[in-house]
Formats: structure tokens, sequence, C-alpha cells
């Protein structure tokens, strides 16, 4: 008597129990296979209902920190401040390290890249990173790719390729981070593929293969310009490349898209020149020889913050009537492009 007694009062406890249970994880009714739960009681209340078979506790809380992070990482761009450098200085050095690390690897297999987009405009406008930037761009042919995953095993295992449609993101494995529901981290380099024929190359997404069509003189061969401390391959006519892409701009633009977050952001504009003093701009002069005489190809680059000298000239292999303005993309008076060069746009995008 006294065993059927606990047998009952247990299963009287276990059915309670239950109820409970089902009252505080606002289960759905029982045909539906699912547990409605969200915010920070997710975790838990899995564990509760089911530790053994659904979530570890090493799981759960790696899930939560993650959690911690994504919403960090949303916040920072929310409170963005416009024309100010985003990255910090371990994000910059995660970069520059990538850019390093792929350069090798392209050298190794003796591929033909250049820098592209924000990445290529930085180099010309600042000799860096446009300060505001949070991605790298490098643009790579595209028969190259299925080639990329073989090419990193072996010389650089510490870098993860994840394709993203068109493009692949590059990161390193120990020192990139999540900071986005995609699966990819950051901070990453992001590849984009050209195609070609006999006379040009262009963008190979459909998105862009109408608008970024360059003349393959314009872009091989392909020479080395100042990237932070790095010397990178670019366009053999970068600026000529550059109006192509933005026009013969002079206004100084803050992307509206995170790659941190992989969603939208604050963004503003305003004339490059109004960030004199601010923010270093590269100035630019034909190289000359002993008598006084242009040189072909070397144009003379220095980069000025206000009216300080940062660093000392650096000769680059740019045709010598590329001489721009410093805070614009338009030719400095007295210099002309050949009269065969594509026209150019004279808007500010």
């Amino acid at each position: 008597m006294l065993a059927l007694l606990i047998l009952l009062l247990s299963e009287a406890i276990r059915r309670n129990t239950k109820h409970i249970e089902r009252k505080q994880l606002n289960f759905l009714p029982p045909d539906q296979h699912f547990v409605r739960i969200s915010g920070e009681n997710m975790h838990e209340a899995v564990r509760t209902l089911a530790p053994d078979k659904i979530f570890s506790s090493t799981t759960a809380r790696t899930l939560t920190k993650l959690d911690r992070d994504l919403a960090k990482a949303r916040e920072r761009v929310k409170n963005v401040k416009l024309f100010k450098p985003f990255v910090t200085k371990q994000e910059r050095w995660v970069m520059l390290r990538l850019l390093k690390r792929i350069d090798h690897v392209f050298r190794k297999y003796n591929v033909t890249y250049i820098i592209y987009g924000g990445t290529l405009l930085g180099s010309h406008r600042h000799h860096g990173l446009v300060p505001w930037d949070d991605d790298v761009d490098l643009l790579v042919n595209k028969t190259v790719r299925r080639h990329l995953p073989a090419m990193l095993a072996a010389a650089a295992p510490e870098l993860v390729l994840q394709e993203a449609g068109g493009h692949d993101k590059i990161y390193d494995g120990g020192l990139s981070r999540r900071t986005s529901t995609y699966p990819w981290r950051w901070p990453y380099l992001d590849v984009s593929f050209f195609e070609e024929n006999s006379t040009h190359l262009w963008d190979h997404m459909a998105t862009y293969s109408h608008w970024f069509v360059y003349p393959k003189w314009l872009v091989l061969p392909t020479h080395a310009r100042p990237f932070e401390h790095l010397r990178l391959p670019v366009p053999r006519d970068t600026l000529a490349f550059l109006q192509l892409t933005y026009g013969r701009t002079g206004t100084c633009l803050t992307s509206a898209y995170s790659h941190m977050i992989e969603d939208g952001m604050p963004s503003g504009r305003r004339p490059c020149l109004s960030l004199n003093g601010s923010v270093p701009f590269v100035h630019r002069k034909p190289c000359t020889t002993s008598s006084n005489q242009r040189t072909d190809s070397c144009v003379l680059e220095t980069l000025v913050l206000g009216n300080r000298q940062l660093k000392p000239a650096v000769a680059v292999a740019e045709p010598s009537f590329a001489i721009n303005e410093p805070f614009s993309l338009k030719l400095v008076h007295g210099f002309t492009q050949p009269p065969y060069y594509p026209s150019m746009s004279d808007s500010d995008l």
C-alpha cells in the first residue's frame, strides 16, 4: 500500500512539473514541434528542456557570447562618427596582415590582381585605408576563383575562404571574428572577379558588369602603389581607372553599408576640401630630371595633413600627366589626358 502511494505521489509530481515547465517555456500546442522562446531566456530554457540532447553548456555559453558580440557591433555602428576613423588599431593591423598574406599567395602563384574600389581610392587619395572605410577590396581574374582554396591551403593555411554569391570573403581564422549573422568573419578581404575579352575587362557581377568596364590598356601592366606600409598592385593609370569608377568627384562619402555587421549604417557626404587639416591627403607633381624635364610614367607623391608633410615623398609609376588635385579626381590646371582616353564623368557620386 505504501509503495502504491509513493508511486501515485511521484506521478503527480512529474505531471505537475511538466505542466509548469510547459507554461514557463511558452510551448505551442503538441502538434507543433518547436519552442517559441526569445531573448536572454532562450539558452536556459532549452537546457531545462533537454540538456543532454540539444545544447551542451559550452555551446549555450558560446551562443550567448555571440549574441553579445553582435549586439556590441550593432551598437558601435549605430553610434559611428562620420568622417572619423572607424576601425581600431588592432582591426587595421588584421586588415593589413590579410593584405600582406594574400599578396604573398598571389605572387607565389603569379596571379595578376589589383586593389579595387574604396581600397584603390584610399591608396590614391590617402596612401592607405580611407579613414572611415571598414573593408578591403581586390579584383582578380575569374579564372583564378576555382583555384583559390588550394592556393590558400598550401601557402596561407590560416586564411579561410567563404563564397558569398559573386564575391569571395577571405578572413583570418584566428584573428577575424563574428560580427554579423553571416558565416564569414570580419575583418576580411572582399574579392571581386573580372571577366575579359581582347580589349576590355569588367566586374563579373551582373549588378556592376555594365558600369565597371575598363580598357585593358588602362589597367595592364599593373604597378605598385603605397598602401600604408605596403606596396600593392594597381592599374597602369590609377587616376583614369578611378575616374571611370567614380567620376571626377571632389566629394568625400561615408558608406551607407557596414561590412562589419553586413547591414545599413548612417552615412554622409561633404567636400573633401573641408576635411583638409583633419584627414591626410596625397599631393602630386611630375617627377623631373636634373635639367628640370618631366620624366615619363613617374609622379612624385607626398602625404600631407594640413600644411604638414607626414612622410618623405615617393615616386610612383603613374603617367606623368596624371596630376590631379589633392581633394578631387580632377586634373590640375595645365595637365590634360591624351585624346584617346575614354570620356570621364564630371558627376559627384
